[in-house]
């Protein structure tokens, strides 16, 4: 269990005091009114340092100075003081939450000003790419070109339930282009069977096929300002690209081939 040194050496760092000026405060909090001549007599106390530790303590309104017979003693605020102080202090970190909230939702409204790109190796580095698709309240809509039946080999079927369980959660609408060869979709396992029935996997989307001639292996994911590319064969590799540009060029592709696949 803390000591109530301990306690009150927490408390002086929750007001951002520290070092000589922290050893200062509790040497005029225990000792109460005193000389510079008495603090420099204190343990662990550099004596060279006294003097900014107390113009530091003064600068956050912590220690009063008193003159008396041209002599200068130091001592800490009054009770009152003091509350009044922290009230300012968390006042001010109040303000300071709001404004950093607002400015960091207009930050990612805008998307990043430097793109960002991000690879993926292997089967697990695939799964990895997924995992961080990061899910929020404000991604209502996603587009996917996804060549379904061998994504669900690459990622597993217990993982492709897994990741749609966490769409649901922010109840995210995919709307998704399969391959033609798709519309048959290969249940020969119990695991990949469970898949297709359960809810991740009939809920909050809609889906087209692609024309017959129209053949691809990767998949691609537009969501947000960013992109994920996986390779669902031989290559077996991933990337996600972050940008607002980039992500709106991939939209406006994925929105052709939408126009030319039928329900």
């Amino acid at each position: 269990m803390a000591t109530e040194s301990e306690k009150a050496k927490e408390s002086i760092h929750a007001l951002g005091i520290k070092g000589t000026a922290e050893r200062v405060f509790i040497y005029l909090l225990e000792a109460g009114v005193s000389p510079v001549s008495k603090i420099s007599d204190a343990p662990h106390i550099p004596k060279a340092s006294i003097y900014d530790a107390l113009g530091e303590l003064q600068n956050e309104r912590l220690v009063i100075e008193y003159s008396e017979n041209r002599s200068k003693e130091y001592g800490p605020v009054s009770d009152s003081q003091l509350k009044d102080l922290i009230a300012s202090k968390i006042s001010s970190i109040k303000n300071a939450e709001t404004a950093l909230l607002s400015l960091m939702a207009l930050g990612h409204k805008e998307g990043p000003t430097k793109p960002k790109i991000k690879f993926y190796t292997g089967k697990e580095g695939i799964r990895q790419a997924f995992r961080d698709t990061m899910w929020h309240e404000k991604c209502k809509e996603t587009f996917l070109m996804w060549p379904t039946n061998e994504m669900i080999d690459i990622l597993t079927p217990e993982f492709s339930k897994w990741h749609s369980e966490q769409r649901l959660r922010y109840k995210v609408h995919m709307y998704i282009i399969r391959k033609h060869s798709d519309r048959k979709l290969d249940k020969e396992s119990e695991e990949k069977h469970m898949l297709l029935q359960s809810d991740g996997w009939k809920n909050d989307r809609d889906v087209r096929y692609a024309p017959k001639e129209t053949e691809w292996s990767m998949s691609f994911w537009v969501y947000d300002d960013k992109c994920l590319f996986a390779s669902s064969t031989g290559e077996q590799f991933a990337f996600i690209v972050q940008s607002r540009e980039f992500a709106h060029l991939m939209k406006l592709l994925w929105k052709n081939t939408w126009a030319v696949s039928t329900e």
